[in-house]
């Protein structure tokens, strides 16, 4: 009686197997260019004639097609919460403290300031401010 599979045959699996395996590790990106782009920022100040500080910071962030994580889906689907509130809540959360970290290291605004504007968008986000010890007297 005749093995099912021979030796020569086994052989010729694993090299087979190998080579997918070979071609399919020097297909991945290793670069790291397939991770989500950082999100860029900018801060622009402008001082008015009457000494009032203002700032607008802005976040661009990566694009959407990173998506969410799959942690991120199974809290939307365990939560039931709308797909755009963890989404929105972790921006908000992100720009705030990106925003605290500009103020602190640029120094612009040295007793706090007034939120007086906020736009979160899917790529973008932006929040308008008045310094404090810049403020107007209305």
């Amino acid at each position: 009686m005749k093995p099912a599979i021979s030796l020569s045959e086994i052989k010729q699996c694993l090299l087979l197997v190998a080579t997918a395996l070979l071609l399919n590790a020097c297909a991945l990106d290793l670069s790291g260019s397939n991770q989500p782009s950082p999100a860029k920022e900018s801060f622009s100040t402008r001082v008015t004639d009457n000494g009032t500080k203002l700032f607008i910071y802005q976040l661009e962030l990566p694009t959407p097609n990173n998506g969410a994580s799959k942690v991120d889906r199974r809290h939307y689907e365990r939560t039931g919460l709308p797909k755009d509130y963890y989404f929105k809540r972790h921006i908000t959360s992100r720009i705030d403290s990106r925003l605290k970290q500009k103020i602190t290291t640029t120094g612009f605004c040295k007793t706090g300031f007034i939120e007086l504007d906020r736009i979160i968008g899917k790529t973008s986000a932006s929040i308008r401010g008045e310094c404090k010890e810049g403020q107007a007297v209305y």
